[in-house]
Formats: C-alpha cells, structure tokens, sequence
C-alpha cells in the first residue's frame, strides 16, 4: 500500500474549539476505511485537516507527497447551478473511461447505469429534477481523479442507481476511499475501521477476514484536483 497521509497524536479543533483526536493514522493507497463519527463537527473537523484546511494544535501530520482530495460535500458545494452536464462532458475532468465490476467501460455506460439520457445533458442543474442533481453530483464523485476520497452523504441516497453505481466502482477506486455512513450502507468489503465518538475521541483497527483488497486498475493515472 502506497502511504499518502500519516498522522501521529494529531489533535484538531473545531469551529466551537472542541478537540478531536488524538489520531494517529496512516493513510495508503489503495484502501477501504469505515468511519463511524458520533457527531457532524468533528467529521467536518477531520476533513478539515486531511484537506488542509486546518492545521493540527498537536501532533505530527506528513503529506508523503502532494494529494488531491475530494469529498461530496466539497462536490455539492462547489457545483455552479448554471452550468450544464453537457459542459463537464466536454471538459478535461470528464474522463474517456471508467473501471467499473472490474472492466473497462466508456463513460457512457456509468452514464445509463446512472439513469441520465440526452434531453438532461444541455438543461442548466438549478432546472433538473432533485434526482438528477443527486446522481450528477455522484458521476463527479466516481470519476474524480483524487487519490482521497471522503464520502459522507452519497453512502446514504436514497436513490438506487446511485447506490448501485457506487457499489460498481467500490473494488475500483484506485485510491484511498473513507466513508462515513452505516456499515450496511457499504456495498463491499473494507480494510479498515475508523471511530471518532462523542468526545472526539480516535481509534482506528484493522478489519479481519476483508476477503478482497481494493483493485488499483488505472494506476496513478493522470494528476488533478478535485474532479
């Protein structure tokens, strides 16, 4: 596993000065991690500090190279109403490709299997249907070329094209994947189990008999920012 982040006794606050950790974490490529987190702050407060956002009070936090990292609230808030799907289509963050079920398939297929048709391409998102959104704002996700993703919302859609995706690309992602939403909301297997409770408190352990390790099939692959 190619370590990206590693993080020793690190302490972070919150925006209400409450302190979370200490974490102590290493971060590799490719990986699966659960994250159970008791309270909405202190996730915001751990993205905070991944993404550098934050800066530790205490502790060690080494970047063993530059990483891109994306979440979906980052996706969602960042999102221009006024643009089309049609755009992104036709722009350098759309890839050609996507792994999906351990193959190679164009984009148009993780297109259909998300329920999008030509009509919804070239309509502005502030006029799509509350689905549409919702599974536009998952196709950023699954295609985003971050080598950290950190998923909070999507893991728990009600939609089921978008759970069904999500579980398609689960073993593909060629990155680190942490995921904050209920076990069974997770569609596969996972290398790692992450808690933050109540008080802020860290601790993280491996997870036992995870039958199959995360396939990196795109290789590093092109470098990028928030997809």
């Amino acid at each position: 596993m190619e370590p990206l982040l590693s993080l020793l006794h690190v302490v972070v606050r919150t925006p209400a000065r409450e302190e979370v950790g200490p974490i102590t974490w290493e971060i590799g490529r490719p990986s699966r991690t659960w994250l159970e987190v008791a309270l909405p702050g202190h996730l915001e407060a751990l993205v905070g500090l991944l993404s550098g956002r934050l800066q530790p009070v205490r502790g060690q936090m080494r970047e063993h190279r530059t990483v891109h990292i994306q979440t979906d609230a980052h996706l969602r808030a960042a999102l221009r109403p006024g643009h089309t799907i049609d755009e992104f289509l036709h722009s350098p963050d759309a890839p050609e490709h996507v792994w999906l079920e351990g193959r190679r398939r164009s984009l148009g297929v993780l297109l259909d299997r998300l329920g999008f048709s030509p009509h919804h391409f070239r309509r502005a998102l502030r006029l799509q249907p509350p689905e549409v959104f919702e599974r536009y704002l998952a196709l950023r996700f699954i295609v985003s070329r971050a080598e950290l993703l950190i998923g909070a919302e999507l893991w728990n859609s009600p939609d089921p094209l978008v759970r069904a995706a999500l579980a398609q690309r689960w073993l593909d992602f060629p990155g680190a994947v942490v995921v904050a939403a209920p076990r069974g909301a997770l569609p596969g297997p996972v290398q790692f189990h992450a808690r933050l409770d109540a008080t802020g408190g860290f601790s993280l352990e491996e997870v036992a008999g995870a039958d199959d390790e995360p396939r990196s099939l795109e290789g590093s692959g092109p470098g990028g920012g928030p997809g």
